[in-house]
Formats: C-alpha cells, sequence, structure tokens
C-alpha cells in the first residue's frame, strides 16, 4: 500500500492526470465530427476503445517511465531497501487505476453530452456504459506491463507505435471475422 501511495504522490501534478481528462474530450470531439448527432454514442465508444485507448496507454506507460529517467533513472530506487517487484507491481496498479478514471470519465461524458442536447438519439444507459467501460478496462490491463516491458526493451516512441498499432490489427481481425 505504501508503494502505491507513493507512485500517486509522484504523478500528482503531472501531464499525466491532464491526459486523463483530455483523452476523453478528444474522443466525443472526434466522434460528434465522425458520426453526428444520430450515432454519437456508437462512434464515440468506437473511437474509445478502438483508437485513443491504445495511444493513452502507451503514453501514460511513457510519461510513467519518463518520470523515473528525470529524478536519476531508476539509480535513487535501486539503492533503497525496498521490494523492487512490490514497486513494480505499485506502478501497474497506479495506471490501471488511472485508465479506470479515463474510463469513467469518458462514459459520463458519452452519456451527458446526449441526455442533455439531444435525447432522443440516445442507445445507451448510464449502466450500459459503465458496464462496457469497465470490461475495456479488464480487458486492456495486460497492455500495462507489455508496455513497460517493451519500453525497457526497444525505446519509448516505438512502444506507442507499437501498442496502436498492436490494437488497430486486433480490429482488423475481429472485422474480418464477422
Amino acid at each position: 500500500m505504501r508503494y502505491i501511495k507513493a507512485e500517486l504522490i509522484k504523478y500528482r501534478h503531472s501531464m499525466i492526470n491532464k491526459l486523463l481528462i483530455i483523452s476523453p474530450l478528444l474522443t466525443i470531439f472526434f466522434a460528434y465530427l465522425a458520426g453526428g448527432i444520430m450515432n454519437f454514442q456508437y462512434i464515440a465508444i468506437y473511437w474509445w476503445y478502438a483508437f485513443i485507448l491504445q495511444g493513452v496507454v502507451a503514453v501514460l506507460c511513457y510519461l510513467s517511465v519518463r518520470s523515473e529517467e528525470k529524478s536519476g533513472n531508476y539509480t535513487n530506487t535501486f539503492t533503497l531497501p525496498i521490494d523492487l517487484k512490490g514497486l513494480k507491481n505499485a506502478k501497474n496498479i497506479v495506471m490501471v487505476g488511472k485508465i479506470l478514471i479515463a474510463e469513467l470519465i469518458c462514459a459520463f461524458m458519452i452519456y451527458t453530452i446526449p441526455y442533455f442536447c439531444f435525447h432522443e438519439y440516445m442507445y445507451f444507459s448510464f449502466g450500459r456504459l459503465l458496464v462496457a467501460n469497465i470490461i475495456i478496462v479488464i480487458t486492456t490491463m495486460w497492455q500495462i506491463p507489455l508496455c513497460f516491458l517493451i519500453m525497457r526493451l526497444i525505446g519509448k516512441f516505438a512502444t506507442i507505435i507499437v501498442n496502436v498499432l498492436m490494437g488497430w490489427s486486433c480490429l482488423i481481425v475481429g472485422v474480418q471475422r464477422m
């Protein structure tokens, strides 16, 4: 629990928290441009899990690694008498929590904008959106440790590209099998 608190304090005033608001807003903007009013909820959910969430996961991992490198490239961490596996698990748990927060913000926006602006084109209730976004978080959790691993092996920019292309390729394969 101490490691999780330390990770949360480390990210308190960083770009990570701003990204949790910017990414759902970007999703809403693209969904409105692509789907208009009638298909807003469908397109918003699609844009979120197909395109933007993959990039958000990779960028969150990148910002986490960058903050560690700026503070001494893990040299201070290795000299402390702490459990490194516990620290790695805490970092993964905090990233899952951050993605869950972004998912909840996105679900709230996808529900409230049609509710107040164009009520006749609402297709999903808030409960359905909440369950769908929690399922999306559960199915996205495996990408976080993989992003940290790929980042150590091939670099930061390549990790973002690999994660986004991996998400897109899974969608293409899934669409072709339908």
